[in-house]
């Protein structure tokens, strides 16, 4: 097995660990997440992948932006609205390079944008804890298949059937905790 192919898996079966975490909403996600990330930028450097070797350093910065606000939140303390400015001024850099430095010529590149958008969204909404982050990595998933089908990455392209199928059951567990806290919370008159 060559280096590829162990970066390949090894970060998808870390991912696949780090959503594991995410339905529990514990820290390891984000810790899991810096592993597979970190392998998948040396694979996507290697495959001529830049605009998605730099999404994995976003994900990277996403993480270190979600450590800070769920430890915040796990010891009942307020998040500063400047931790969630940087948090918006890093996706939205993201966002800008992904756009700038793609060359916008085929389907692939437009396929790719598209992705690299929704990822951003969706690690947005994941910080902050929004159920809707589900819906959005499903969509994610579906695109970076199509990319990575084209790329012959069958490691990551398994994979994002295998995480979609993952976002349904955390969907689920979320809204299922949601609505229990909502029973569990007495009505104000």
């Amino acid at each position: 097995m060559d280096w590829t192919t162990a970066a390949d898996w090894g970060g998808s079966l870390a991912a696949a660990g780090s959503i594991v975490c995410l339905f529990r909403t514990s820290l390891w996600y984000w810790y899991l997440s810096i592993v597979a990330t970190t392998l998948w930028f040396a694979l996507f450097l290697a495959t001529d992948a830049p605009i998605v070797a730099g999404l994995q350093l976003s994900y990277t910065l996403f993480a270190l932006y979600g450590i800070a606000r769920w430890r915040l939140e796990s010891r009942l303390r307020p998040i500063p609205s400047r931790l969630d400015h940087v948090g918006a001024a890093v996706a939205l850099g993201i966002l800008a390079c992904s756009i700038l430095l793609a060359e916008l010529d085929g389907w692939r590149s437009w396929v790719e944008v598209a992705a690299v958008a929704l990822s951003i969204a969706a690690n947005w909404l994941t910080a902050r804890k929004r159920i809707w982050c589900w819906p959005v990595w499903i969509s994610t998933n579906l695109l970076f298949a199509v990319l990575f089908w084209d790329a012959e990455l069958w490691g990551v392209f398994v994979m994002q059937f295998v995480y979609a199928g993952m976002s349904v059951v955390g969907f689920t567990a979320w809204w299922r905790e949601r609505r229990g806290r909502l029973i569990a919370t007495p009505a104000t008159v």
